[in-house]
């Protein structure tokens, strides 16, 4: 649609913060710069995680402070591309994260 465009970064934390309140549950709008791309993940940010990189990779550098900023630390990922959850892409010599959709995967 042409006329749908891409909120900017207030109306990005209100939501957020909108979202919090009425779930009760921590949000975390990931917006560290305009790459990046915007996501937000709650409490859960395992599950959260998995289910955005089902329909969108995300970049390594992404993950690493998402999951820093939740009190994780790097053996998270180790754990979820040895379990053949998750699997490395390589684009523009940058690393993303996609859904490991090869036969046999969970």
């Amino acid at each position: 649609e042409t006329f749908v465009s891409k909120p900017d970064q207030e109306r990005l934390r209100t939501i957020a913060k909108t979202i919090s309140v009425i779930s009760g549950v921590q949000v975390a709008l990931m917006t560290h710069d305009e790459e990046a791309g915007d996501f937000v993940f709650g409490d859960e940010v395992i599950i959260d995680l998995l289910k955005t990189i089902a329909v969108h990779p995300i970049r390594e550098d992404v993950i690493q402070i998402l999951i820093k900023e939740r009190g994780f630390d790097a053996t998270v990922l180790d754990w979820l591309i040895r379990h053949n959850l998750i699997i490395a892409t390589t684009y523009e010599g940058r690393r993303y994260y996609r859904k490991n959709i090869q036969k046999g995967s969970p």
